[in-house]
């Protein structure tokens, strides 16, 4: 089954393009496998439901998320056990949300296992680029998100916690 590694976040966000900056940075890594490498930047949640809608196979979502860790600390996650909080009131930079866009995709009949790669941010400042912190980091989490892709097309279940060095 193949296995599509989604790209969320903004470039205008600072650290929320990270998830864009990874899967950019993968595509030569995966290049001749079943991995395919997508972007959806700034993509609001009834695009990304409707996106996810038209996939066939696994979904890696990779994005920033604050999860009360340290700033570049990453976890893989298996969607179906894990609780995002979908919002009622507040406005993430994509809208209404990564949780609301899966929840309504669900809703809708897809049914794909989901993963989470998610990276804790150093800062979110609107109309900032990544982090110097956080990008001094990126080889670790390319090889972090590599190892995850692999282990995910080998049929392996996420890890715990990590930190990323760098």
């Amino acid at each position: 089954m193949a296995l599509n590694v989604v790209g969320l976040g903004s470039e205008l966000s600072g650290d929320d393009a990270v998830g864009l900056v990874l899967v950019e940075r993968l595509r030569g890594r995966v290049a001749g496998t079943p991995v395919s490498c997508l972007l959806w930047s700034d993509a609001d949640a009834l695009t990304a439901a409707h996106d996810l809608l038209a996939l066939e196979g696994a979904v890696l979502l990779v994005d920033c998320a604050d999860m009360g860790l340290e700033p570049g600390s990453y976890r893989l996650l298996v969607q179906s056990q894990v609780r995002l909080q979908v919002k009622h009131s507040a406005v993430s930079v994509h809208g209404i949300g990564v949780a609301e866009a899966l929840e309504l995709a669900r809703r809708l009949g897809f049914a794909q296992p989901v993963h989470l790669f998610a990276v804790q941010p150093f800062q979110l400042e609107p109309g900032t680029p990544l982090s110097n912190e956080l990008q001094a980091r990126l080889p670790a989490l390319d090889d972090a998100l590599a190892a995850a892709v692999e282990g995910l097309e080998g049929g392996a279940l996420p890890g715990e916690p990590k930190r990323s060095s760098g």
